[in-house]
């Protein structure tokens, strides 16, 4: 549950970052939780306005 709160926030995090600049790329991310460390990587794409984002995780990283 934490982890869902924790991967939730960054990407609301990204979305508010994603107003004001053009994200497109890859980016990655770690976090250290109870059972081990997850992996995320993020992929966007922006056109114009619109952005999307595909995501992948590797539990246990």
């Amino acid at each position: 549950m934490k982890q869902q709160l924790k991967t939730t926030v960054l990407l609301a995090a990204m979305a508010a970052f994603a107003i004001a600049a053009d994200v497109t790329g890859t980016w990655t991310a770690t976090f250290d939780t109870q059972v081990g460390a997850q992996a995320y990587t993020y992929v966007f794409k922006q056109d114009g306005t619109k952005t999307r984002l595909s995501s992948s995780a590797i539990w246990p990283a």
